[in-house]
């Protein structure tokens, strides 16, 4: 944002040193060398404007209506702190962003807290999940569980053993294990569904043993005795391949981070040992409301916690001030220049009152057509101070060289409409911007400029009428009239009394 005002403020100074050096020294050789050329004439806006300040008090009210309604759009003026609305339509990322949030309630941005110490983060695990806004973490250090050398000789003793049980074990598979029959199996199914009654795993084990008891009768003998010796089968070498598993699993010694894939590793653990959380919210962390809590929350577990929330929340925060401190800041030196050129308040204020009825209007066209502020249109504040107070300073201008009943000079009239329409022209073409954010800047300060230059050449040259005619009047009363007489009649007398 600095460097946009040092790009663009340089710019318009160096526009304006042209402006006032080689302009009139083009202009000049260009009328030495063709002294009888003919000046072409500006579009005549003053005659369009004619017809509405034949009835100014007209135009003022009905101007006036106009402000009324378009206030009521304030009330709906809005702040949209979202980047994924900014994103061009159709853009991967923001739909798969936007599809994880309505499927599944999952973010894709999560906080970051890093730890040197790995009991001090599983700490913090803790009491993140404590919180309401937390719905998950993610960490490795959990995998490594701590009391390892404690351990260690219950560890070495249950391998020791399932070594034994490994050499035992025939290196070609389990042997043949020899079949029970169906009618033994049924009594042995009947007796267990006793034995289990009353406990707590009865309402689940006595409907398994009775469909079991019934499978077996539907079966004939010749085909439930070889199903019977293939699941036992089956079941053997499981077990020896459980066992097998569980010995080459019973390593004595601790687990390492090289135990872990690489690519698992470098996430969470970084090549000088600081292990990393990720913190996910719970519901929507691009909502500007869950986003707040979220940050507050985080940062009371981990001061110094980091990641997209936080990043997202600082910045549209500081974007935002640094907008309305910029406006503030134009809006003290813009109303000093204009008092100094005018060195009248009540001109001063007529020639502010564009800018301030203009932003008025704009804001609650906003507030009406749906369109929010957001970071990226923010900047209109300070684009609009700046630019929105031409008009009413030529058109103020106009009135104090004119006397007699005020009508807008034809020149003023096109230089206000001209001025007005390149800037539309050139900021309105970022309303075809594929970028939303950019999309929404060009609407705004189109609509800014727009309401700027409605009431510089509407609202502003039907106020000064109405005054300028109430100037006249004042001024072709007797005593007013007696006064010049009186004073035109004093200026030979002083004329010679200084010489």
């Amino acid at each position: 944002m600095a460097e946009l005002g040092i790009i663009a403020g340089g710019g318009i100074l160096l526009c304006w040193i042209a402006g006032m050096t080689l302009l009139p020294a083009m202009i000049h050789l260009t009328d030495t060398r063709w002294p009888y050329g003919r000046v072409p004439l500006p579009v005549d806006v003053r005659a369009w404007l004619d017809p509405m300040f034949r009835r100014p008090w007209l135009v003022l009210g009905l101007s006036a209506a106009l402000c009324a309604v378009l206030g009521f759009g304030l009330t709906r003026t809005t702040y949209d702190y979202n980047l994924l609305h900014l994103q061009a339509r159709g853009l991967e990322s923001v739909d798969l962003e936007q599809r994880l949030l309505r499927q599944s309630d999952h973010n894709a941005s999560f906080a970051l807290s890093i730890s040197k110490d790995p009991g001090e983060l599983l700490a913090r695990k803790e009491r993140f999940l404590q919180l309401p806004c937390v719905k998950r973490v993610e960490e490795i250090a959990s995998m490594f569980p701590g009391g390892t050398e404690a351990k260690r000789p219950l560890v070495e003793d249950l391998h020791r053993r399932l070594a034994g049980l490994v050499a035992a074990l025939p290196k070609e598979g389990p042997p043949t294990i020899p079949t029970t029959p169906a009618a033994n199996l049924v009594r042995i199914l009947a007796r267990a569904e006793t034995l289990v009654a009353g406990s707590p795993q009865a309402a689940e084990l006595v409907p398994l043993a009775q469909r079991t008891i019934e499978t077996l009768h539907r079966l004939a003998p010749a085909e439930c005795q070889p199903r019977l010796a293939a699941y036992q089968q089956r079941m053997a070498e499981e077990i020896v391949a459980r066992i097998r598993e569980l010995h080459a699993v019973s390593n004595p010694e601790p687990p390492q981070a090289a135990d872990l894939p690489e690519s698992l590793v470098s996430r969470f653990v970084s090549p000088g040992g600081r292990h990393l959380m990720k913190v996910y919210c719970q519901g929507d962390v691009w909502d500007v409301d869950t986003m707040r809590q979220f940050v507050e929350a985080v940062r009371s577990v981990d001061p110094e916690a980091t990641g997209n929330p936080m990043q997202i929340y600082e910045a549209s925060q500081q974007m935002r001030r640094s907008y309305e401190e910029a406006a503030l800041y134009a809006l003290l030196i813009i109303v000093p220049v204009v008092f100094l050129d005018f060195r009248n308040v009540r001109y001063t204020l007529l020639a502010l009152l564009p800018l301030g009825l203009g932003m008025l209007q704009m804001f609650g066209l906003m507030g009406l057509l749906g369109i929010p502020l957001n970071p990226a249109n923010m900047i209109v504040l300070p684009l609009i101070l700046g630019i929105g107070i031409d008009a009413g300073v030529h058109v103020v201008h106009d009135y104090c060289a004119q006397r007699g009943p005020y009508r807008i000079n034809p020149s003023t009239a096109s230089a206000v409409v001209i001025n007005s329409l390149t800037n539309m022209a050139g900021f309105g073409s970022l309303m075809i911007a594929s970028h939303r954010g950019l999309q929404s800047l060009g609407r705004v300060i189109t609509l800014g400029l727009t309401c700027c230059l409605f009431t510089a050449l509407v609202m502003l040259p039907a106020m000064l009428t109405l005054r300028s005619k109430r100037r006249f009047r004042r001024e072709q009363s007797p005593d007013a009239l007696a006064e010049d007489d009186e004073v035109a009649a004093q200026r030979p007398l002083r004329r010679a009394q200084a010489a």
